[in-house]
């Protein structure tokens, strides 16, 4: 079986070979080049699909298995954590700059972070916001 490469396909590609299915993903860019078409209809790109599957000229792409695909997952969670992360120390280190207390790295010292914590308790730290 064979089909174009989407967005959001491995849920489709693991349940079909659960299914017992082969399943090869092609290239969807490669797909296209190699068939020119007047009007893209559903039915024509899969007689496309099986004829360069007969033929053997079906642009398959790798796929990572399980593992790799969790491990990448993983991967990019903890970036997004590390650049939330990034941007609260950001805010934070804004924050105290408008409050004229410019520690850099030495904010996140425990020093500094007990001078954070002492600014913020007391109601010292002004966010520059009214509600």
């Amino acid at each position: 079986m064979g089909i174009e490469t989407v967005g959001n396909d491995q849920w489709f590609v693991q349940l079909l070979q659960k299914l017992g299915h082969e399943v090869c993903v092609g290239d969807a860019a490669q797909i296209r080049a190699s068939y020119v078409r007047k009007q893209k209809t559903d039915r024509r790109d899969a007689k496309h699909i099986l004829q360069l599957l007969v033929e053997g000229r079906f642009p398959r792409i790798w796929i990572p298995d399980a593992e790799m695909r969790d491990h990448r997952q993983l991967l990019i969670h903890r970036h997004k954590l590390v650049q939330i992360r990034t941007r609260v120390k950001n805010e934070l280190q804004h924050l105290m700059l408008n409050q004229g207390m410019q520690k850099k790295q030495k904010l996140w010292s425990t020093e500094g972070r007990a001078a954070l914590a002492y600014r913020w308790s007391h109601g010292k730290i002004d966010a520059g916001r009214t509600y």
